[in-house]
C-alpha cells in the first residue's frame, strides 16, 4: 500500500483526518506542519505537500515536471485588502495609486501576483507604477525599473518615501508597533465581493503537490487523495456552521459569503 507524507500549514479544514474521523482506506497518509512552502518541493523524503500556485507555474514554465498539482486549494483569498497607506495618505482607491510608488516583498508570490491583478483590474498596469522591493527578495521577470531597498517598506512608508505598500500581513493595521498605517480601501468586503461579481475569479494562492513519480507507479492516488481533502474540507464546513462564533458576528459573514457564491466557496 502507497503511503504518502504531505507537508501542509495549519489549516482548520484538516481537522477531520488530524483528529482520526476521517482516514483513508486505500492508501497511508501522514502530515507534517510547516510555517513555510519551500520544503515540500524539493525535499525528497516527502511525497510532496502544500505549494505555492505561482511557484509551480513557473517550474512549470521552465521544464520541470517533477510535481503534479491537483486542485485541492489549500489557500485563497482575495487581495485587494493587502494595499496599505500611511493614516494621512489622501488616496482612497486603486485606480490611484497610478503613477505612484509602492513596496512590495517576493514579486513572483502569488498572493503578490494577485495584488498587482486587483491593481490591473483597477485600471493600473504594472509597469504605470514604481516598485520598490525588500532588499533582494525577488522573483522572475521583475520589471527592470524596479527598486531595491534594504529597508523595509513599512518603514519606507512611514519615512514617506513609499506611497502604498503591498502587505500580506492580515492584521498589519493593527499590530502593535508598526507606524500609524490603514487599509487603501477601508470596506474591503466589499470591494472583494465586487470584484468577484465582476470576474467570478476567487484567487489560488497555494495548491497540493505530488511527486511525479509517486503518480507513475500509482495513477490512481491523486484522486484518491483529492477525494480524502475535499471530504475533510465538506465535513470541515459542516463542522463550522456548528460551531460557537470566532467573532460576534461570524454567523452573518457565513450567510454573507454563501449568498455572494451561490453556495460554500
Amino acid at each position: 500500500m502507497e503511503k504518502l507524507k504531505l507537508l501542509t500549514m495549519d489549516h482548520d479544514w484538516l481537522s477531520p483526518i488530524l483528529s482520526g474521523r476521517l482516514r483513508p482506506d486505500e492508501f497511508g497518509l501522514d502530515i507534517e506542519w510547516t510555517s513555510g512552502l519551500l520544503r515540500a518541493p524539493v525535499d525528497a523524503s516527502l511525497s510532496g505537500g502544500e505549494g505555492s500556485l505561482g511557484g509551480h507555474n513557473i517550474r512549470i514554465d521552465n521544464g520541470d515536471r517533477s510535481l503534479v498539482a491537483i486542485p485541492v486549494y489549500t489557500a485563497r483569498g482575495f487581495r485587494h485588502r493587502s494595499y496599505v497607506v500611511r493614516e494621512d495618505s489622501p488616496l482612497h482607491t486603486l485606480a490611484e495609486l497610478k503613477g505612484k510608488t509602492i513596496g512590495i516583498g517576493n514579486w513572483s508570490a502569488t498572493g503578490n501576483t494577485w495584488s498587482r491583478e486587483a491593481l490591473r483590474e483597477a485600471g493600473v498596469g504594472s509597469d504605470e507604477v514604481t516598485w520598490v522591493l525588500e532588499a533582494e527578495v525577488h522573483g522572475a521577470k521583475v520589471p527592470a525599473s524596479a527598486l531595491r531597498r534594504s529597508e523595509s517598506s513599512l518603514a519606507l512608508l512611514r519615512s514617506g518615501e513609499l506611497d502604498a505598500v503591498v502587505s500580506g500581513d492580515s492584521f498589519v493595521q493593527i499590530t502593535e508597533g508598526l507606524p500609524p498605517v490603514r487599509r487603501l480601501l477601508p470596506d474591503f468586503p466589499q470591494a472583494e465581493a465586487d470584484y468577484y461579481h465582476r470576474t467570478e475569479a476567487f484567487p489560488i494562492h497555494h495548491v497540493m503537490l505530488v511527486r511525479q513519480d509517486i503518480f507513475e507507479r500509482e495513477p490512481t492516488i491523486l484522486r484518491r487523495l483529492y477525494d480524502l481533502l475535499a471530504e475533510a474540507r465538506r465535513q470541515w464546513f459542516v463542522q463550522r456552521t456548528e460551531m460557537e462564533d470566532t467573532t460576534p458576528w461570524m454567523a452573518w459573514d457565513v450567510e454573507r459569503a454563501l449568498r455572494l457564491f451561490g453556495g460554500s466557496w
